[in-house]
């Protein structure tokens, strides 16, 4: 199906993006940057969508509860979802080639890698 809009956001205030993208009525939004210099993470947590969801762009957790994380049981096994503040939308396939284990080797050891 063909989009109904396609909005240039990138001159706007986080709040004029989530306004604009809100008055779209945008059913799913996708974050694709996750962390990644450029991203746009204060528009999302205005929640002008409805489904929000985290793709390939940061495979670990964001911290934000108001997305969901597009992934697969291998990625991200449910058993972690502890660990994670976002509700996992579980793909069928594997589509990531890192994954929480690889990401964070110590968790399966109880214990969260040390950062200095």
């Amino acid at each position: 199906r063909e989009v109904d809009v396609i909005r240039h956001v990138k001159d706007m205030s986080d709040s004029e993006a989530a306004a604009a993208i809100a008055g779209d009525r945008v059913d799913v939004l996708v974050d694709v940057m996750g962390y990644t210099r450029g991203n746009r993470k204060r528009v999302l947590a205005h929640q002008p969508a409805r489904i929000q969801v985290s793709f390939k762009g940061y495979m670990s957790t964001t911290g934000a509860p108001y997305l969901s994380l597009a992934t697969d049981r291998t990625t991200t096994p449910p058993e972690y979802s502890h660990a994670y503040s976002e509700k996992f939308a579980m793909l069928p396939k594997l589509f990531f080639i890192s994954g929480h284990k690889l990401n964070h080797p110590s968790a399966g050891e109880g214990r969260w890698p040390e950062f200095s």
